[in-house]
């Protein structure tokens, strides 16, 4: 990789923080600037840490941070859509850039556990996609739950709980 070139999980960081910002500022108020700051600041950490992890030939401290920073920023997301500060379909995104950049950081710590960088091979970071395997992602049903529960879909396919809000009142 060269130092002009950046890692493809920097530049998926960065998409995610370019796009979360505006999100937040259109926050509730009363979720503004508590949800939306941590969200925010909680991007901004993950995005710089893998730009110091792309950077650095030994990062597995640097990939385990950020490791850690997109679990907080998986369920912060996941917070602001069950306040409802996000719709469906802005969580789907951030489900879907989350996941992809959790399995790129999850590959590249355990390629640089087993040396496979260190062999000439290409740097994990900006290697083509790649999915942990020890983490499963736990949005997929959720998603499709919501939008046959939101958007009307079969009855059947709903928890009690909504059935009993969709009955007809007598």
């Amino acid at each position: 990789m060269s130092m002009v070139e950046p890692a493809v999980v920097v530049q998926k960081a960065y998409d995610w923080t370019l796009w979360v910002i505006p999100k937040a500022e259109k926050f509730p108020r009363c979720y503004r600037f508590t949800l939306g700051e941590r969200l925010v600041g909680s991007s901004l950490e993950l995005l710089l840490q893998l730009v110091d992890a792309s950077y650095q030939t030994r990062n597995a401290a640097s990939l385990g941070a950020a490791a850690r920073e997109v679990n907080r920023v998986r369920y912060l997301a996941r917070l602001a859509k069950d306040l409802r500060a996000i719709n469906i379909d802005g969580h789907e995104f951030a489900a879907k850039a989350i996941d992809e950049m959790h399995g790129r950081i999850c590959w590249s710590a355990r390629a640089h556990r087993h040396g496979e960088s260190a062999r000439g091979r290409r740097s994990p970071l900006s290697a083509g996609p790649r999915r942990c395997r020890s983490i499963t992602f736990p949005y997929r049903n959720v998603l499709a739950w919501a939008r046959r529960s939101l958007g009307g879909g079969s009855k059947a396919a709903s928890p009690p709980r909504m059935a009993a809000l969709r009955a007809p009142r007598p």
